[in-house]
């Protein structure tokens, strides 16, 4: 390599010119506001998981729990005397 080339074990040298073995020369374009609402996102989502697993009910479970309310009010609304 040329002297003027500062030592970095990632540069190749091809036709005198130093180049990145694996590089591409344009940058990925980030758009700040999305990835910081992206990020924002993916911590709710992460915090909805956790309390779902701490809170959360099962459909059986909410379907059960219903019919025993149905069934219930059921009972009580037969048990009224009319007026």
């Amino acid at each position: 390599p040329p002297s003027k080339m500062p030592r970095w074990s990632g540069w190749i040298v091809f036709e005198n010119k130093p180049r990145w073995p694996k590089c591409n020369p344009m940058a990925e374009i980030l758009n700040l506001n999305q990835a910081r609402k992206a990020k924002t996102r993916e911590k709710a989502r992460k915090t909805a998981d956790e309390n779902a697993v701490k809170f959360g009910r099962t459909k059986a479970q909410k379907q059960r729990e219903a019919a025993q309310a149905k069934k219930a009010q059921t009972l009580l609304d037969g048990h009224k005397r009319e007026e």
